[in-house]
């Protein structure tokens, strides 16, 4: 369990082509965060996302429309958990 019992999720990133001996970057890591009761998006709630070898380690929080997009990720282990949620809403 993570930060006020949060889940931690691992996604592991597969990349679909090599090129040149060079592997193609992947589409994108998309999370969407909605409300449990009624599904409504929302907006501001914040995701600690990292990789297992450490070259990325940020927080990002969701936008107007309750997501948060990565693109051009590489191949690897990834991790995301949420830390934080929007005013009125528990994590």
């Amino acid at each position: 369990m993570g930060i006020n019992g949060s889940c931690i999720t691992k996604i592991v990133i597969i990349p679909n082509i090599i090129q040149n001996g060079i592997p193609r970057q992947s589409d994108a890591l998309i999370l969407q965060k909605v409300s449990q009761g009624d599904g409504k998006v929302l907006q501001g709630a914040a995701f600690h996302i990292w990789t297992k070898d450490g070259s990325f380690d940020e927080t990002k929080k969701t936008d107007a429309n309750g997501k948060i997009e990565l693109t051009g990720l590489l191949d690897g282990v990834w991790y995301y958990q949420e830390t934080a949620s929007p005013e009125g809403y528990l994590l």
